[in-house]
């Protein structure tokens, strides 16, 4: 996590946040991603420490529905802590190779 800014709305509590995210198979290619937490979630985020590392995951994605566009904003259905040991694991498919996308099959 980069930086994290905390505002008080008419919706409710909100947070700003600005996080280095994997951005491709290659685990050296990162970008810059603002992330918008709202309400209860934005309580949890605001307990957050830099450098920790996050799992998103996404429902109602589809891989091929954004084949070639830029992805202007996607709902993360699920935010969970996860150590490093944790997400090579993830990240490694059954020949020991990195693939974030095959998640350890």
């Amino acid at each position: 996590m980069k930086f994290r800014f905390n505002k008080d709305t008419e919706y409710g509590p909100r947070t700003d946040l600005f996080v280095s995210v994997l951005k491709s198979t290659q685990p050296n290619v990162r970008g810059l991603v603002k992330c918008v937490c709202w309400r209860d979630k934005a309580k949890v985020a605001e307990a957050r420490v830099t450098g920790l590392l996050v799992m998103v995951s996404f429902k109602e994605y589809k891989e091929d529905k954004f084949k070639g566009e830029v992805i202007q904003k996607v709902k993360a259905g699920d935010v969970s802590n996860c150590s490093w040991k944790e997400f090579e694991v993830l990240s490694t498919n059954s020949k020991g190779q990195y693939d974030p996308f095959g998640y350890g099959g």
